[in-house]
């Protein structure tokens, strides 16, 4: 398995139009991968930008998970086919961007549906999650034959209750994957919205393996926090479900240090997790985490 980071960590010292600190540091930690969104040059297609930072990552020997997001216009949820259209297209782009950019994943809530879910424009009903579901499974289906050209996998994340509805839980999750059948869609599975979702974490990770359906992980303490030594949770048994069910992708540490910028307040975190909060101390508590994660889950 390749641990890593993901750029949410940084928050206010992340410059999304300049990643070569990013990849400096994250390298220096210790680091195999490094998530991030594509700035949006690159998702115009801008090939030199697109082949700038592919250079960057070849320069200091990292593989890229990106994380993905649609503008919050563009919805495959939307009643109106033509905004559906746009959606797709601009996830089409963004897959035609990881190719250029070197990646061959895209691991996100934002890959079908908008994220998050902005619950006071209306009344969910059963119906229309069932109706919802629908029009974003047929969008992620056209988007994946292009998916598959590219040699780009889809990684779908399942997010709790607060964050959307269509994907909560591993059953929703493999139903959805099932109905794509293409081997260039997975699930991408959050220790943080698992905690929420499913009453047997670990089992639930298993469910997903034993169906080979794992493309990418995701992790961080039950309160989103850095994983730590004297964690609570059980790393070592979850290292042992993944090598018992074959997994050998990616472990990113998706965590958020403080109460600070977009993320913070998407995910609706109103105090610091970390007692440092400066860009010295996230990096310390992320180096120590990589080191706990592989001693454990290795």
């Amino acid at each position: 398995m390749q641990f890593g980071v993901h750029k949410m960590t940084w928050g206010p010292f992340f410059d999304p139009d300049n990643l070569e600190p990013f990849f400096e540091q994250a390298k220096a930690l210790g680091a195999d991968t490094v998530e991030f969104r594509p700035m949006d040059a690159m998702l115009q297609l801008d090939l030199k930008k697109c082949h700038e930072t592919r250079n960057l990552l070849e320069k200091y020997g990292l593989k890229p998970k990106f994380t993905y997001g649609f503008p919050k216009y563009l919805d495959m949820r939307s009643s109106d086919p033509f905004t559906r259209e746009y959606a797709t297209d601009f996830l089409i782009r963004g897959i035609r961007c990881v190719a250029e950019s070197g990646g061959n994943n895209i691991g996100s809530a934002g890959i079908y549906a908008c994220w998050p879910t902005l619950y006071d424009n209306e009344m969910i009903l059963p119906a229309d999650k069932i109706e919802h579901t629908k029009r974003s499974i047929e969008c992620v289906r056209k988007a994946i034959r292009v998916a598959e050209e590219c040699d780009v996998t889809l990684n779908i994340e399942l997010v709790n209750r607060f964050e959307n509805y269509l994907l909560n839980t591993v059953d929703e999750g493999l139903a959805y994957v099932k109905e794509i059948d293409s081997p260039n869609c997975n699930l991408l599975l959050d220790m943080f919205h698992l905690g929420i979702e499913e009453n047997d974490i670990l089992a639930a990770v298993r469910k997903v393996g034993e169906a080979g359906m794992i493309g990418h992980m995701h992790v961080s303490e039950r309160n989103r926090a850095i994983p730590q030594k004297g964690s609570p949770f059980d790393w070592k048994g979850l290292g042992n479900v993944l090598h018992e069910v074959g997994y050998e992708g990616g472990i990113t540490i998706e965590a958020a240090a403080a109460f600070d910028g977009a993320s913070s307040y998407n995910m609706r975190i109103w105090r610091n997790l970390q007692e440092d909060v400066s860009l010295e101390g996230r990096l310390n508590a992320l180096r120590s985490s990589l080191t706990f994660l592989r001693s454990e889950m290795n």
